[in-house]
């Protein structure tokens, strides 16, 4: 069965997958290749949408989180994607039945990625949501709500863009000693056989805005891992750059994902983000 699925071409399979994804729920990795998606271990998790409390109030992996800690008590996660349905939720929220509310607006780094080169329709969308966070922290002073606001990165504008894969291809290294994933800002390489794939980190190395790095080196930012479950190379894009195409990137998805929300318009016509994060601890 896996030689019949792999003998259909790439783009085909993966926007059977894309299709799949979109109809029946999260399929990680869609956007990859039945071949290469099949020799990952997915372990990533990310819970967007419907009723929170149900389905993940429990502990992760054996691991408490501030949900399960709770249990018993009334607990709410809200998650928004759209900048200009955010007002809707100030009538509904901060309002003091609850233990603990999150309203997780993700709108804000949507609208990064695909609009930070223009200045302009940022500040619109700043002053927005500065004028949404006012309104929200005047009513939880009022309801004697405790107010927390948590930022978990900024951006970077991002003024170029490393084509790592034809790097790959360009380096001469068989493809067969190694497994690649590739992200916007990082790539996470695991290594078969470190005979053939030596060279890979001097030629990478040469690429204009990047840094590699081993497991090894990862130490000095507080990352030690044990093995190389998670990796065994890594390459890092440098502020103001981000990689592309990579393993997220398909030309029909993208251009669907454009049409249907309008804050990510921009990427019909230039699909490589405007702005990025992910990168190493040590820039600003």
């Amino acid at each position: 069965m896996e030689r019949l699925v792999d003998a259909i071409p790439d783009l085909l399979a993966t926007t059977l997958q894309c299709g799949r994804h979109h109809l029946f729920g999260p399929y990680d990795g869609a956007t990859l290749p039945p071949r290469r998606r099949r020799k990952f271990e997915w372990k990533r998790f990310k819970y967007m949408k419907g009723d929170f409390n149900n389905s993940v109030s429990s502990a992760l992996n054996g691991t408490d989180t501030i949900f399960s800690r709770l249990k018993g008590k009334a607990t709410r996660y809200i998650y928004q994607e759209d900048i200009g349905k955010l007002d809707r939720y100030l009538e509904d929220v901060a309002t003091g039945r609850y233990h603990l509310e999150v309203l997780e607006a993700h709108c804000l780094d949507r609208l990064q990625h695909w609009w930070l080169d223009d200045e302009k329709k940022m500040l619109h969308y700043y002053r927005k949501f500065d004028d949404f966070i006012h309104q929200l922290h005047k009513k939880c002073v009022a309801n004697d709500v405790c107010f927390m606001l948590i930022s978990d990165h900024g951006m970077e504008p991002v003024q170029h863009s490393i084509d790592l894969s034809d790097a790959l291809i360009g380096s001469g290294v068989p493809t067969d000693s190694y497994e690649v994933f590739i992200e916007p800002s990082k790539a996470t390489f695991w290594i078969h056989d470190w005979t053939k794939a030596g060279p890979l980190q001097a030629e990478l190395q040469n690429l204009d805005g990047s840094e590699v790095l081993t497991r090894k080196d990862l130490r000095k930012f507080g990352l030690d891992f044990e093995d190389g479950s998670y990796g065994d190379m890594y390459f890092y894009a440098r502020p103001g750059y981000s990689i592309f195409p990579n393993d997220f990137y398909h030309p029909i998805a993208n251009f669907v994902q454009g049409l249907l929300d309008w804050q990510q318009r921009p990427r019909i016509s230039k699909p490589c983000h405007k702005g990025e994060h992910g990168y190493l601890p040590d820039t600003e």
